[in-house]
Formats: C-alpha cells, structure tokens, sequence
C-alpha cells in the first residue's frame, strides 16, 4: 500500500521516469525510451509489448482530500507527502531533498557549500537533468506552471 488509509484524493507534482529495475532502478535516458515502441491514432500497443519500467517521482502535493495546499509553506506540504505516501523504490519515490536552514545559509559556510555541490554532483550523476532550490518558508507557497523568484532549476552545461 502506497497511500496512507486517509488519503481519499490528491493532486501531485510528480514525474513519471522510465527505470530499468534490472540495474538498480537506474533512471533510463532519452535515447533509451525514443527506441520503445508506440503505436498511432489508428493503432495501439499490446500490454505485453511494453518493455520500459516506469517510476513516479513526486516532488511536492498541492491538494488532498479536498484541501487547498497551494498556499502553505514547503516545508509543511514536505511533511503532508511523508505522512500520506509510502516509497516502493522503483514504483514511487519521494524526491530526493537536501535541506538547508537559514543558519547554515551562508556564502562562507564551506560545509553547506559542500553538501550543495555534493548533492548537485549526485543528482547529475544519476542521470537528472537538474535540481529545483527552492524556499521553505518564506514565499514558499505552490506557483503552478509559472517562474517565481522563490524557485530555482540548476541544470549542468551541456556541451555537445
């Protein structure tokens, strides 16, 4: 069981990720999931011919059982999505998070800068494509499908 007895309906940011469970639940790339088959507007694919496992990853919850969330701290929508869902590695995730509270916020502070870059590192190791820095408490409500300043997407430099 995935979801907490109480949860009766929710709305996530997620992202459905092809895996191959075979390696450790490696994330596939974008050249392995462009080989899988499709079918058309006039044809389908047989379940049986589908070969690419799939993960969803959620990142953040904006309602549940019928409760707006969009306009609560992070940090309290963090804590909704640990009370309410249960992790099977490989089938859902929760994203993975790094924490960095005002006090250790510093631009001298080498062991957060550390942890950063080290988390950064891993991510992009791990086949992400990035990660999101964002707010936890102050103008850290949910801004659907829009840019705000309380969010950040860092991405490594692709040279081809």
């Amino acid at each position: 069981e995935l979801c907490n007895s109480e949860v009766a309906s929710f709305i996530l940011d997620a992202e459905v990720v092809g895996i191959d469970r075979n390696k450790g639940n490696r994330l596939m790339s974008f050249q392995e999931l462009s080989s899988r088959e499709r079918g058309s507007k006039n044809s389908s694919i047989a379940i049986q011919n589908i070969k690419v496992d799939i993960c969803v990853f959620v990142f953040d919850i904006m309602f549940c059982n019928g409760q707006r969330l969009l306009d609560n701290p992070l940090r309290q929508r963090r804590s909704y999505i640990h009370d309410l869902f249960q992790e099977k590695p490989g089938y859902l995730e929760l994203a993975q998070q790094l924490t960095v509270e005002e006090d250790e916020a510093s631009i001298d502070n080498s062991s957060t800068l550390h942890r950063m870059s080290s988390f950064f590192e891993k991510a992009c190791q791990s086949s992400c494509e990035g990660i999101m820095l964002k707010t936890l408490d102050i103008d850290a409500g949910y801004s659907a499908s829009k840019r705000c300043d309380s969010w950040l997407k860092v991405q490594t430099d692709v040279v081809c």
